[in-house]
């Protein structure tokens, strides 16, 4: 499903998906939260589900060792979706750059896989800026069919973020209104590629976030979920430094650091009299001030942050559990799913994508990396 620049609030239902699944492999699948079927919800709670993954970096083929691998995601993905039919399903970044073969492929075949696999949201990272904007324009976000999103990386030629990518996207899920901000780190080039990020405007994590954040709260949103390419170390420090900000915020689903969460990391946030100062130099952040109170109070909020590791050796399976009359978040979970290709069937669709594409342009991955 295609969104316009223009952030909308709608609904989004999900059929489950049906692939067999080998009976070795569902013991790694199997747990409380993941049993068949699913629990019925309280009456007056509501569960929303998330699939997330990160820093996939074109692993199409599982590891030598057996880990990993996009045709084996999907059938996890899949088994997932087949218990809990309305789960969303995103990214958070750094879907591709695997030397030598990205350099040749680009976004191809990951696009093609990722429109297949029906994800929903797409939160660019570093990686994604390899090949400059352009490119990262017209082989990416103009052939997916799931909104990209980013707050805080402006095209230079234009001043403003790249064509088609949006700050943030509001869904109606359940009756709960719940949004979903973009954000990645500034810190886009590495040193082994020093020229990335040459044709961006970096504008600090914490200033997209001071403006995103109220903004998304103004359009009703109950439940905010920042989808941040930044370490998970990092983000607890920014996070602690606007608690203005973050006391509306609610989990952030990290990457670039390729962390691997077992349980969620907490930031507790400590509501008292504040005053912040924030200011804003560059388009479209226009310069302005603007003053931020909060009443004196002993209340805390917990901003909850998950990880799923890096290169497709695990998926990660979190679940919200809001309060239907007060709208708020009072549990979360999240359960890192080990992608064991030796264990798993690949998904056949996936499989014959990877395959048909390498007929055609040669090989995409190399198994005994990462």
């Amino acid at each position: 499903m295609k969104v316009n620049r223009n952030i909308s609030i709608f609904t989004y239902t999900e059929r489950a998906g049906k692939i067999r699944i080998s009976e070795r492999a569902q013991d790694h699948l199997k747990s409380e939260e993941l049993s068949s079927p699913a629990a019925p919800e309280p009456q007056d709670k509501v569960t929303i589900t998330i699939i997330h993954t990160n820093d996939m970096h074109g692993k199409y083929r599982p590891t030598s060792s057996g880990m990993g691998g996009m045709p084996y995601v999907a059938t996890v993905v899949k088994e997932i979706r087949k218990r809990y039919p309305d789960a969303i399903l995103v990214d958070v970044g750094d879907t591709v750059y695997n030397p030598p073969y990205s350099k040749k492929h680009h976004f191809q075949p990951m696009v093609q896989i990722m429109n297949a696999m029906n994800y929903q949201i797409e939160a660019i990272g570093n990686h994604e800026f390899q090949y400059g904007v352009p490119t990262l324009v017209k082989e990416f976000v103009k052939q997916v069919k799931f909104p990209v999103l980013n707050s805080n990386l402006l095209f230079k030629e234009t001043g403003e973020l790249p064509e088609g990518v949006q700050p943030y996207l509001i869904m109606d899920i359940k009756g709960v209104k719940v949004a979903f901000i973009g954000v990645s780190t500034t810190r886009l080039a590495t040193s082994a590629n020093p020229h990335v990020g040459r044709d961006v405007i970096k504008i600090p994590i914490r200033e997209a976030l001071a403006k995103y954040v109220p903004e998304v709260k103004r359009k009703g949103a109950d439940v905010v979920i920042v989808l941040a390419h930044e370490g998970v170390n990092k983000l607890k420090e920014i996070l602690s430094s606007i608690p203005e900000i973050a006391k509306d915020i609610d989990v952030v689903m990290a990457g670039h650091d390729h962390t691997l969460t077992e349980k969620p990391r907490k930031v507790t946030i400590k509501e008292k009299e504040a005053m912040a100062l924030v200011k804003y130099a560059m388009k479209p952040y226009k310069a302005k001030v603007i003053k931020l109170r909060v009443k004196a109070s002993s209340k805390t909020h917990t901003v909850y942050i998950v990880e799923a590791g890096s290169h497709t050796k695990y998926v990660g399976f979190s679940q919200l559990t809001i309060d239907k009359n007060t709208k708020e978040l009072v549990k979360f979970t999240m359960k890192p799913i080990p992608v064991k290709s030796k264990e798993i069937k690949p998904d056949p669709e996936i499989q014959r994508i990877i395959e048909n594409y390498e007929s055609v342009h040669g090989l995409v991955d190399d198994p005994e990396e990462a």
